[in-house]
């Protein structure tokens, strides 16, 4: 059963979401080019062979044997038919400023489904981790670029290169889509307000650049497993951990890198129970099951009901593609960071397991990225013919059948050749896992 669960919710959920965004494009195109004097031969759900369907007024509405997505096939698109400019209803006779509706309809439906989808977030309220709300800095890796400059672990980040930061995520994206060599980052101190200039580093794995720090977090106890250092120690639920040896803890990470680090040697846990401090001592020990020296105790996540606006989350999607676009183009972020169609299930099956409003979220995100991305003026895309509609309209002619058939034909293979690389980069992250042997025991509790 379980199994049969994963693939549900990693595979199929995800594959009829992404069929959903898809058919909300094609039903852009659909709409606004019949209404506009073009044939539709065809309007499919799904792909594939044609299961079922009826034909009204010229279209073949039709139900395809794959239910993931559809597509709309105009009448007179073949741009090498030496009829096709000529043939009454078609794609190609019509003006170029009818085709170019028709083909900014598919787009601006799927930014206008993710608007609507971010909409219902902002209704119903998701449950963002207190972590992500705060911009102050909990832990910082051994030699790291921000060690090294200076930084420490208490400092609250107020922008990066001039751009103001308010969520640990804005810090991210700020970090990982940045272009500049070395950002400026202005921070607060013991209410001091100072700057530092740090060159982030690029992370191999996943292609992205990082400077090396992680956010502020309350610890705090949810249960203490049976028989373990931490029950003889005496830890009990709603204790938070505040020091270990007399260093303060503000980052869970931290946390086990000093818990797995002590050999077996005594540690002095300082604690917060009922508003008093206590001292407690603990001997940690080797947890055969996951593979590492623990203390026993599984954590508290604490989540705060967030209503975003709806119109902020559409902006930042669209600015956070074009970030990510000019840091390519400048090679400060690597293809390797990049998903793919493998990647993107995967990501959305994540969310899907996690709860229906993280799901809706994402598909969000992900109908206004493809929506904005179809807009790029390449040829194959949405945005390359209303690129090459826009020369039409100027020239007060069409480029040459040959021209244009030659055109798109590069781009295909570019754009087949890019979804192989994402593709490649997909599954290698998919299966390296595999073939580790690290194991996390992390349980979060969700009804706080």
């Amino acid at each position: 059963m379980d199994f049969i669960l994963k693939i549900v919710f990693n595979v199929f959920i995800p594959l009829f979401a992404l069929g959903i965004v898809v058919f909300v494009h094609e039903l852009g195109h659909f709409v606004v080019a019949r209404r506009n004097g073009i044939t539709v031969e065809v309007f499919s759900v799904g792909f594939g062979p044609r299961i079922t369907g009826f034909n009204k007024k010229g279209t073949d509405y039709r139900i395809s044997l794959i239910p993931f997505g559809g597509y709309v096939k105009f009448f007179g698109d073949d741009i090498e038919d030496e009829k096709a400019r000529s043939l009454s209803g078609g794609f190609y006779a019509a003006s170029p400023f009818i085709r170019t509706k028709a083909c900014v309809a598919g787009p601006a439906m799927n930014i206008l489904f993710g608007f609507l989808l971010y909409c219902v977030v902002a209704i119903t309220g998701k449950p963002v981790l207190t972590t992500e709300l705060t911009t102050v800095v909990g832990g910082l890796p051994d030699n790291s670029p921000a060690m090294n400059a200076g930084m420490m672990a208490g400092d609250r980040i107020l922008s990066i290169s001039g751009r103001k930061v308010s969520s640990w995520k804005e810090v991210v994206n700020s970090i990982v889509l940045s272009s500049e060599e070395t950002l400026d980052i202005r921070f607060e101190r013991d209410a001091i307000t100072k700057n530092l200039l740090i060159t982030p580093i690029m992370d191999e794995k996943f292609g992205v650049r990082r400077i090396g720090i992680l956010p502020m977090e309350k610890i705090a106890v949810w249960k203490v497993l049976e028989k373990s250092p931490a029950e003889k120690a005496g830890l009990k639920k709603g204790d938070q951990i505040v020091s270990l040896n007399g260093k303060q803890v503000t980052q869970w990470d931290s946390l086990l890198k000093e818990v797995a680090d002590s050999q077996g040697k005594i540690l002095s846990i300082g604690i917060i129970r009922d508003g008093r401090e206590l001292k407690l001592d603990v001997i940690p020990q080797m947890n055969a099951e996951i593979g590492r020296v623990t203390i026993g105790f599984i954590r508290h996540y604490e989540f705060e009901l967030m209503h975003p606006n709806p119109f902020k989350e559409v902006w930042n999607d669209i600015r956070n593609i074009f970030m990510t676009l000019r840091a390519l183009i400048m090679k400060k972020v690597s293809a390797k960071g990049l998903a793919g169609p493998v990647g993107i299930i995967q990501i959305m099956g994540q969310y899907a397991s996690i709860g229906f409003i993280y799901f809706i979220s994402v598909l969000a995100m992900i109908s206004i990225n493809l929506g904005i991305i179809n807009l790029f003026p390449i040829p194959v895309l949405d945005g390359g013919h209303i690129l090459l509609n826009s020369v039409e309209q100027l020239r007060g002619k069409a480029l040459g059948k040959r021209t244009m058939a030659v055109i798109q034909n590069i781009f295909v293979v570019l754009l087949i050749g890019l979804i192989l690389l994402v593709t490649y980069n997909d599954v290698l992250r998919w299966v390296k896992p595999w073939f580790s042997k690290e194991k996390v025991e992390e349980k979060v509790d969700v009804n706080k």
